[in-house]
């Protein structure tokens, strides 16, 4: 016991001064550590304490009911949608035109047939027969793409360009919309 006494007593201001640099790093060490402590409780004092001092939860709950608000809103205008949509298919969205002379003596192609169709391929062939001294208008009615009256050639034409502008139609089902290429 006495030899450990007597090292401690030939080493005692080195082991002094390796003891207080020891106490510098760790209070050091303290000081880092309580300013991070610091800068984490700030942080965390602004996210509870957000905007008007309102908590975590409110804001959270309060998002919750806009993102439901606007979820029941797009439904809405989802809905909205598919009623336009059916609502458009009894608009005239295909059109055929055929320009004609139909008389011999009569230049200019000034007679002409017109198709005009909704979504489901119905509709009406429109001709009009032009004469030096008349302008006669015809109107026959077309449903599902085919006219119960018989059709001129012309009239065939036109009701053939809008049935190609439009697609085939289908009884069971309405024609689609072209949509615009990008």
């Amino acid at each position: 016991m006495t030899e450990l006494a007597s090292l401690l007593e030939r080493h005692a201001p080195l082991l002094l001064g390796a003891l207080l640099a020891l106490v510098a790093v760790l209070l050091a060490a303290v000081l880092l550590l309580a300013l991070r402590q610091r800068a984490l409780l700030h942080r965390y004092r602004q996210l509870l304490g957000g905007p008007r001092g309102q908590e975590l939860e409110d804001l959270l709950l309060e998002q919750a009911r806009t993102l439901q608000r606007l979820e029941d809103r797009v439904r809405d205008l989802e809905q909205a949608l598919e009623r336009t949509v059916r609502e458009g298919l009894a608009h005239v969205r295909h059109v055929g035109l055929v320009r004609y002379q139909a008389f011999p003596d009569v230049g200019g192609n000034l007679s002409f047939s017109l198709a005009l169709l909704d979504g489901t391929a119905t509709g009406a062939v429109v001709t009009s027969l032009w004469t030096r001294s008349e302008c006669r208008l015809y109107a026959k009615p077309v449903v599902r793409g085919t006219s119960p009256q018989p059709l001129s050639a012309e009239e065939q034409e036109a009701l053939a360009q809008a049935l190609a502008e439009a697609g085939s139609p289908s009884p069971a089902q309405p024609l689609t919309p072209r949509r615009a290429s990008r």
